[in-house]
């Protein structure tokens, strides 16, 4: 057999297999499982952090932030910082269109 000959048998498409509904069953079941796994894991993230969020030491959090947020607003490299973020959102936006 010549590989022009191989060529043409296996380039010619095949027969349809008859799988009585096998195919979207197998899918079907995938996307359920698929479906399942992701409802468990946005669950089981809310009922840590409901599990955690007594714990968190929240005054402290709000003291940390009421002192460090004019130093942090007032800081070049914080802006440069945004301003890179904000472009690169905006190109990244610009070349989905």
């Amino acid at each position: 057999m010549t590989d022009e000959a191989l060529d043409d048998l296996l380039s010619q498409p095949l027969a349809d297999v008859a799988d009585d509904g096998f195919s979207s069953r197998i899918l079907a079941a995938v996307t359920a499982a698929e479906a399942r796994r992701s409802r468990i894991t946005i669950w089981a993230t809310a009922l840590g952090a409901l599990c955690i969020a007594p714990f968190l030491p929240l005054r402290e959090i709000g003291a940390i932030m009421t002192r460090t947020g004019p130093v942090l607003a007032n800081s070049l490299a914080m802006s440069i910082a945004a301003a890179a973020l904000i472009l690169t959102f905006s190109l990244a936006q610009r070349l989905r269109e």
